[in-house]
């Protein structure tokens, strides 16, 4: 009966660890100290195309030669787990980014690492917004400041910093009106007290030094309900 138990757990485990390999919704791949890759799910495959007999590099970025910042070789090296924004070729030779876990396979015999797994998911999508994103933050025909709860410019689009300079990390009233102290009425205090949007007109000084205009709205950036 213990043997009974004992193999029906065994197969269990394999059933496990060969089904779990193949649906996970993201790319896995095996690779040694020699670059090869000894095996990959399917994800892998129908993301980077074949693999099997190639080196890691060779299938990533279709180069011919290991990468100048080969992360994999750092965590041979000292065993540690790593995170990394990567950039590399689909099987369809378009730009591909993604995100890459890379960790060590130990050996329970011997500290030397003889492979490591890296599973990457990706977010080129995302990139893409992001780059959007970022031409419209910049292109819009108004001010936009992002500002912490001390009052400091985290960033500022580009109209913004045209006309008040570039001014990251300076309290947004030394900036906006050369105040040394918080404005009265301000818009961004009642934001941060009570989450939300705020309106207010106000009065400013540009880089320049001529009064400028203009109405402010004040709108939350948060991270979760109690920030």
């Amino acid at each position: 009966m213990p043997d009974s138990r004992k193999t029906k757990n065994r197969r269990l485990n394999d059933l496990v660890y060969s089904q779990l390999f193949q649906l996970v919704p993201f790319n896995i791949a095996v690779i040694d100290r020699n670059y090869n890759i000894i095996k990959a799910n399917r994800n892998f495959e129908e993301y980077f195309g074949k693999w099997k007999g190639k080196k890691c590099y060779k299938v990533y970025k279709k180069l011919n030669h290991p990468c100048e910042d080969c992360n994999s070789i750092l965590t041979f090296e000292d065993g540690k787990t790593r995170v990394v924004d990567g950039v590399g070729v689909d099987k369809d030779g378009r730009q591909a980014h993604y995100i890459v876990h890379i960790a060590p396979l130990k050996s329970s015999k011997g500290k030397q690492i003889d492979y490591i797994v890296e599973m990457s998911s990706d977010i080129t999508e995302t990139k893409r917004w992001q780059k959007e994103y970022q031409v419209l933050f910049d292109r819009v025909p108004c001010y936009i400041t992002v500002i912490d709860k001390n009052y400091k410019i985290i960033r500022a689009n580009e109209s913004f910093r045209e006309n008040f300079g570039d001014i990251i990390g300076k309290q947004c009233y030394s900036v906006y009106k050369h105040r040394k102290t918080k404005c009265p009425n301000c818009p961004a205090a009642k934001t941060f007290k009570d989450g939300q949007i705020h309106h207010s007109h106000q009065v400013g000084i540009k880089k320049a030094g001529e009064k400028t205009y203009y109405v402010v709205a004040t709108s939350p950036l948060g991270r979760g309900e109690e920030e």
